[in-house]
């Protein structure tokens, strides 16, 4: 059985492809934890010296709000940065499914590809209500929308990846899904 689809990737599916990456970095999340650590203590201190020293008051109290603000501002901001300045944002990418491989034709705004991929290569898939994400590396999938099948269903595709997660050895995973939505 083949079953084939067409996905654009939108800013939105690049936006939560992005996010949902941001902090499974472990280096990631201890920067971000020393930043903001520094940016809070920044802060405390600024406060101090304004009472001891009679800085005007509200000067520091308006640094201790907003200064702590800028990382986690900074990190909002990343993943629309990434999706805009990436080469996927706009890339049309087809698939098709058979039982041994994966055939990918891909085209972005700088290069038309094909390759053909084994399921053995997958690190893991996830399933959400919308989407099935095929994780090549820990940080890297390609996407494939539930409403983007032309050939085959969702199900058909569901069966598939379970099926061979068995055999390659990938994890098969679902989020967000209610149990009626997993059982089909």
């Amino acid at each position: 059985m083949t079953i084939k689809a067409r996905t654009e990737y939108t800013e939105a599916i690049v936006l939560k492809l992005v996010r949902s990456n941001l902090f499974k970095n472990p280096i990631m999340v201890a920067v971000y934890i020393i930043l903001e650590y520094f940016m809070v203590s920044v802060s405390i201190n600024a406060i101090r010296q304004a009472i001891s020293e009679e800085w005007p008051v509200f000067l520091a109290a308006i640094f201790a709000v907003i200064f702590p603000l800028i990382i986690p501002c900074a990190i909002l901001a990343t993943p629309k940065f990434a999706a805009k300045k990436g080469n996927a944002l706009g890339a049309v990418i087809a698939y098709e499914f058979s039982d041994q491989e994966i055939i990918i034709d891909a085209v972005t705004k700088t290069e038309t590809t094909h390759i053909q991929i084994e399921y053995s290569l997958f690190k893991r898939v996830c399933e959400t209500k919308d989407a099935f994400y095929l994780y090549i590396q820990r940080q890297q999938a390609y996407v494939v929308g539930k409403t983007d099948i032309t050939e085959g269903s969702a199900l058909d595709l569901r069966n598939l990846l379970m099926k061979n997660s068995a055999e390659a050895g990938y994890k098969y995973i679902t989020k967000g899904m209610k149990k009626s939505e997993e059982d089909g």
